[in-house]
């Protein structure tokens, strides 16, 4: 049901765009209460109950694995058919899921609690990668890239800080109306990133899919997650929450950051917006068979 109810403020919000309603600014004020207020609060929600084990290699690894698994997937099986611009834009996207704004919702819709936790991992390493080496890359097109740039992005975004709260506060920490609050906070993550999401299909989504798109598409919800369901496999990862969301998050499509990021430098701006928004429609199919693959 609650599924539903997301692919319902998606269409309102593409609705509200087109009749102007919902503009850039709007999409700049969602952003920042995401960024600074929901993406904060489910870490410092969840985090505490995190169980430290061996275990925890394998959501470490996935995007990792996601990453240099996109790169040689558009750098060299198909670097011939492709555009310089266009490898960077594929394989930066096709590495980044979109593990906050559409796993999230997804995560916590479908599983229980104590999977949020381990989504919380993932996309904290998918945030360290988009900071480093795609942030590097992106910029290294047009400017000299700074590595001092890269750092402080990291040390300075709010949902890092506070993960690195979290981990030094014990479960029983907060009192009542504190989690009250985180939790109402954390549950306005899945409205409001709908609506960007819906304001995203509203101004770039056409009818063709262009074949770099298509390909882009394939890998991130199809490809990555299979390498991720074999690194499963090769590390012999038995608890079900750890199995289930390291391949559900790696089955999301393109990060929303990355389309930004791509749109700002004047990279290829539309495809990268196209694959934010057919990965996303995508996904909407794929992500079911997922599902009960794993169920």
């Amino acid at each position: 049901m609650q599924i539903i109810i997301l692919i319902i403020l998606i269409l309102v919000s593409a609705l509200l765009t087109q009749k102007k309603l919902l503009t850039e600014n709007h999409m700049r004020w969602a952003n920042s209460w995401i960024i600074w207020l929901a993406l904060p609060s489910i870490a410092l929600l969840n985090i505490p109950s995190l169980k430290i084990s061996a275990q925890l290699l394998a959501p470490i690894l996935s995007p990792i694995l996601g990453f240099i698994g996109s790169f040689l997937f558009f750098y060299v099986l198909l670097r011939r058919f492709l555009e310089p611009k266009q490898r960077l834009v594929l394989a930066v996207s096709g590495a980044l899921g979109n593990t906050s704004f559409i796993g999230f919702p997804v995560i916590s819709s479908l599983y229980a609690q104590d999977y949020m936790p381990i989504a919380i991992v993932i996309d904290q390493i998918n945030f360290l990668l988009m900071a480093s080496i795609a942030y590097a890359l992106i910029v290294s097109q047009n400017t000299t890239f700074h590595p001092w740039q890269s750092v402080k992005k990291i040390i300075t975004f709010p949902s890092f800080i506070a993960l690195v709260i979290a981990l030094f506060i014990e479960p029983d920490f907060y009192h009542e109306g504190m989690v009250m609050l985180l939790e109402f906070l954390s549950a306005s993550m899945s409205p409001v990133a709908m609506l960007i999401i819906g304001f995203y299909f509203a101004k770039y989504v056409r009818l063709s899919i262009p074949k770099p798109v298509a390909l882009g598409i394939l890998y991130s919800l199809v490809l990555a997650p299979i390498l991720t369901f074999g690194l499963l496999e090769l590390l012999a990862i038995t608890e079900q929450s750890i199995r289930t969301t390291s391949v559900i998050e790696a089955a999301m499509p393109p990060m929303t950051t990355i389309a930004i990021l791509f749109s700002s430098h004047d990279i290829k701006p539309r495809l990268a917006a196209q694959l934010l928004c057919w990965g996303i429609a995508g996904s909407f199919i794929t992500l079911p068979i997922w599902y009960f693959i794993l169920a």
